[in-house]
């Protein structure tokens, strides 16, 4: 197996969900900034890219410590091109991290963005920038046996954020997010009342004295697969 050096973006948030660039904490938990990259060694397997087990590891947990982004998550964008029968085969910057790296007024546009609005209406508002399925599946299976507990595919703030969606249907207005996000520091749940719930969920799943919040949770993102997936 041919040794080869893969370049990926990662996007990194700590708990409150501001956006980490290095050392640089920027406080409004609602803007995507920019982006850094992460580079990783990875065995090159026919068309497609094995990443090493302990290496990846290793520097992950290195540069979390190193940023003290405890706890934190971390999402990969992949470039789509670089993406063959679902492994990833090669993968530079994309070229808007380096064209804008320090633009505030630059529109995120990367090529595999799951929004949760339409991506005309949004502008450095929370989202989750991901690989395309495939390679996120791909990353999924190779991480996750690791177990890394401060490592998670996800975030509760995005299961949240697709409920809140579902509650607000066709009204949805990402102003309206921005100033609930605003008013609520980022917590979410708590915009959602009793009331709230029982028109999302029914009312079966209220007969097993599950949490407020767990049922938001698990809400969230059964409408976050939907959208990706269908």
């Amino acid at each position: 197996m041919k040794q080869n050096n893969i370049v990926l973006a990662i996007v990194v948030y700590d708990n409150s969900l501001c956006f980490i660039f290095g050392k640089k904490k920027y406080k409004k938990p609602y803007q995507i900034i920019n982006y850094t990259t992460f580079c990783s060694a990875a065995y090159q397997v026919h068309d497609g890219i094995l990443f090493n087990y302990s290496l990846i590891k290793n520097e992950l947990l290195t540069y979390i410590k190193t940023h003290k982004l405890y706890p934190s998550f971390i999402t990969i964008i992949v470039d789509n091109k670089q993406l063959s029968q679902n492994f990833i085969v090669a993968s530079q910057p994309i070229r808007y991290m380096s064209d804008r790296i320090d633009d505030f007024n630059y529109k995120i546009q990367p090529i595999h963005t799951h929004y949760i609005g339409p991506c005309d209406e949004i502008d450095h508002l929370l989202c989750r920038c991901t690989m395309t399925n495939y390679a996120l599946l791909q990353y999924q299976l190779l991480i996750m046996p690791l177990h890394i507990p401060i490592l998670n595919i996800g975030c509760p703030m995005h299961s949240l954020l697709y409920a809140y969606q579902g509650y607000k249907g066709t009204t949805f207005r990402l102003s309206e997010l921005v100033q609930d996000i605003i008013k609520h520091d980022t917590n979410m749940d708590t915009f959602f009342t009793n009331d709230m719930l029982h028109r999302l969920i029914p009312n079966v799943f209220f007969q097993n004295s599950i949490d407020k919040k767990a049922l938001l949770l698990s809400y969230g993102s059964i409408m976050y697969q939907e959208s990706l997936y269908g």
